[in-house]
């Protein structure tokens, strides 16, 4: 298992602490972060737990968490540092990979999102909707996974690294990878291993950068045929008209920074060939 995390040590530490008490723990814990500040006094030297030190970036931290790792297992799952598992998880994700062995990219079922619901949860919603999550085996053939809970074969996580070229947030790298791991066999959703994403908000790049990653991280794949030109436009407008409609809506977080980023992101296409790096130097930007 692999745990990119950047400047959010105490959600870090509640989050691995959660995940040692699965029924069928993980036999690896890689906790890839920009510096050691980032992980807990007393985290790194748990049983199972491996700190790798790695340049910010999720695609990043998550390949060197991956080289970290001699020889890799038969299962990488990659989990964001916001998500909450049901204690079962592990033990259903091994029983549903070893019963569909042309599974190559499964996400579990998030049963609540606060990235969805436009806030941040707390760990109490976040168990309360887990448990009421009704008893299920539906496994679904999809084009796409979460990139907050995902787990892939070892031998297409070396064959298929993240995207580093797809820098900080990172957005839609979890898109890149389901395609790209698409070519190797049948990317599913199960909903037998539940999950809820909190959304913590803290330590992410500011909305200008996300903005700008909005508009040119498409680009960016269709140029590499991961996404198509229609889904390109469509995802433009879709991103473009939310930030401008809610606008004036401040329980929503930064949408005049994510809509001046996005007009950044069409300079950058238009002008400067689409270089999704860039984010860098926008999000360093005031």
């Amino acid at each position: 298992m692999i745990i990119a995390s950047t400047r959010r040590p105490g959600l870090l530490g509640r989050t691995v602490e959660a995940l040692l008490e699965q029924t069928v723990p993980a036999d690896l814990v890689v906790l890839s972060v920009a510096g050691t500040e980032d992980v807990p006094a007393g985290l790194a030297a748990r049983d199972g737990v491996r700190v790798v030190v790695s340049e910010r970036g999720s695609t990043v931290q998550r390949n060197t968490g991956l080289r970290s790792i001699d020889p890799v297992p038969d299962l990488v799952t990659y989990l964001d540092d916001d998500i909450l598992l049901a204690p079962d998880y592990f033990e259903r994700l091994r029983d549903v990979m070893r019963r569909e062995p042309d599974v190559v990219l499964l996400t579990g079922l998030v049963v609540v999102d606060g990235a969805a619901l436009g806030r941040e949860l707390s760990p109490e919603e976040a168990r309360a909707a887990i448990s009421a999550a009704p008893e299920s085996s539906l496994l679904k053939d999809i084009g796409g996974t979460y990139g907050c809970n995902m787990t892939t074969r070892g031998h297409v996580a070396l064959r298929e690294p993240f995207d580093e070229r797809m820098r900080l947030y990172a957005w839609q790298e979890d898109t890149d990878f389901a395609v790209r791991c698409h070519a190797h066999g049948r990317v599913v959703h199960y909903w037998g291993c539940v999950a809820a994403h909190l959304a913590v908000g803290s330590g992410r790049v500011n909305g200008r950068a996300l903005g700008f990653a909005q508009i040119v991280n498409p680009f960016h794949m269709w140029r590499k045929g991961t996404k198509s030109a229609g889904n390109m436009v469509h995802d433009w407008w879709r991103y473009l008209g939310s930030n401008t409609l809610r606008l004036g809506d401040r329980s929503r977080p930064d949408r005049s920074g994510r809509l001046v980023g996005n007009l950044l992101g069409f300079r950058e296409v238009a002008f400067r060939g689409g270089r999704p790096e860039a984010v860098e130097k926008v999000a360093a930007s005031r």
